[in-house]
């Protein structure tokens, strides 16, 4: 172990000693046993993961293209553990352990939190694809938790969000590290990812779409690829702020046995402070229904669609109002939605390859 005053090179160490791991790829569910027998073969491993997340942890970004390399090796320890953390909560809810499932949740969270601060786009896309699958575990959670569960979860997520690095400084790293270290050409670029795209496991139509998709990407200017990794942001933002919001409402529903009249009487006696909504700096949308309450955000568009919900796509549309459970539904779009929304497609291969 190295056990440096940096707790991110101790998270790698931790990913890369990982044995046994082709319980992480299998096409079928691990069993019960086979979860077991490998939590138990890593337990040291996962244990000096845990424990760097209780340290400061910053990736350490080194302004010469060795440093691409270097993030392939990062970026494969990190999915393993995120991974991990994936067969943690399961052998949790296999033993009726919430209480459990939930750390290990917030776990995914802290691991995401540290895979981006001090980093490049890349590391932030690494990090929006593990907070998406801490996401995914607590949301399925979050209504089976009792009050004093759902006031811990509540909060401790603000806990969460102030410690994430504000994106801008991301941005400012990545446009240091432009100019700084010549890139691949387009084409270099683009025969890269045919390639990646040659060996995955995905059939010939969508393999072609997603390299169009690719194409257009990198294409655009800058500042328009930069307004889409601001779109990812956002998103999962807003996603964790419902979360919250959410757990807080559980926490008063099961205290009082009503839900609030408004989202303002959840703060401060279940949630320390009500989150806002990242796309528009007011508050979320909340009303009461006959078979219990909606909580939403408008999404990108700004317009209040009524509580009529969609696909992450359909959002990017503006044909749904984005909800914690937008992906349990399938995508209504037109056959060629906004571009905004063919790249958060490609963007959820990338989160697929963490769950």
């Amino acid at each position: 172990m190295i056990s440096s005053s940096n707790g991110y090179e101790d998270l790698i160490w931790a990913g890369r000693s990982l044995t046994g791991t082709q319980v992480l790829d299998s096409d079928s569910s691990p069993t019960e046993a086979e979860i077991a027998a490998f939590l138990g073969n890593n337990k040291a491993a996962l244990l000096a993961a845990r424990q760097a997340l209780q340290r400061d942890c910053y990736v350490t970004v080194v302004y010469d293209g060795a440093y691409i390399e270097q993030f392939g090796v990062a970026a494969a320890a990190l999915r393993n553990l995120a991974k991990c953390q994936n067969l943690k909560i399961t052998d949790a809810e296999q033993r009726g352990d919430v209480s459990d499932a939930v750390r290990i949740g917030l776990d995914l969270f802290d691991l995401a939190n540290a895979s981006r601060r001090g980093g490049l786009i890349l590391n932030f896309l690494v990090s929006a694809a593990i907070e998406s699958t801490g996401i995914y575990w607590l949301r399925k959670l979050r209504r089976q938790l009792n009050e004093a569960e759902s006031r811990f979860l509540a909060n401790d997520l603000l806990r969460v969000e102030a410690s994430r690095e504000v994106f801008e400084e991301i941005l400012a790293r990545e446009k240091q590290w432009d100019l700084a270290v010549p890139g691949p050409s387009d084409e270099e670029l683009l025969a890269e990812m045919d390639k990646t795209l040659e060996v995955d496991e995905v059939d010939s139509i969508a393999a072609r779409l997603v390299q169009q998709v690719i194409r257009d990407v990198v294409k655009l200017p800058t500042a328009d690829r930069n307004g889409m990794h601001r779109s990812i942001e956002n998103n999962n933002v807003a996603l964790l702020r419902l979360l919250a919001i959410e757990a807080a409402l559980n926490a008063h529903f099961v205290a009082r046995g009503t839900l609030p009249e408004k989202l303002q009487d959840l703060a401060p006696e279940f949630i320390g402070r009500l989150p806002i909504d990242p796309y528009n700096g007011k508050s979320f949308v909340y009303r009461r229904t006959p078979d219990g309450f909606q909580v939403y955000s408008t999404g990108p568009t700004g317009k209040d669609l009524g509580g009529q919900f969609g696909s992450s796509m359909d959002v990017q549309c503006g044909r749904a109002d984005l909800c914690l459970d937008m992906g349990d539904y399938s995508f209504s779009c037109p056959i060629n939605p906004p571009r905004v929304g063919l790249v958060s497609s490609v963007i959820s291969r990338i989160r697929r390859c963490f769950r």
